[in-house]
């Protein structure tokens, strides 16, 4: 979707969420609903159509999503995966279509830092990175174990099965709150 199919939905006081959880598309987002919230609207939608992204990305749009004044209506239309997944939690209310998937996992390891002339000590930084990776993990788990009322290990088990979800199976886990 473009820029300007964007702003038309923004001013009618819809938030779409249909490409790769990035920086640039959760600031993106963020803006839209400080804009929104603004301007008084209430409630606002965030349709969410995404395959996951940056973990990173996704926890940022969680907390601004929670501490909206306006309460967000997540609307998974085809998919929430991943990260797009974590942003959906972040919503006051959680909906999806019947055919829609969420997928929760534990999300992959990556390493996007490239170092053209700095010398590091590479055990020092797996380490680091390895550590950050797990800290984030337990963010994850900790959001849904909240929003589902299942405990860290439950839900630390079901990420591990790397499932995706249909709407019906979301709902009894306590992913979703209403299949629409």
């Amino acid at each position: 979707m473009d820029g300007k199919a964007h702003d038309v939905l923004l001013k009618k006081g819809i938030v779409y969420l249909n490409e790769r959880v990035s920086e640039r598309e959760v600031s993106r987002i963020i803006d839209a609903i400080i804009t929104l919230n603004a301007e008084g609207m209430t409630p606002i939608p965030l349709y969410i159509n995404s395959g996951g992204g940056d973990i990173d990305a996704a926890l940022s749009a969680y907390d601004v999503l929670r501490h909206s004044n306006a309460p967000i209506i997540g609307i998974v239309q085809q998919r929430a995966c991943s990260a797009a997944s974590i942003i959906l939690q972040g919503c006051h209310q959680r909906k999806a279509f019947k055919h829609a998937q969420i997928l929760i996992h534990n999300g992959s390891l990556s390493i996007d830092k490239k170092y053209d002339h700095i010398q590091v000590d590479p055990e020092k930084e797996i380490r680091s990175i390895f550590e950050d990776s797990q800290k984030k993990r337990r963010f994850m788990y900790a959001i849904y174990a909240e929003r589902t009322g299942k405990s860290v290990e439950e839900i630390k088990e079901i990420c591990l099965a790397d499932k995706a979800l249909y709407a019906d199976e979301a709902k009894a886990l306590g992913l979703i709150d209403e299949v629409i």
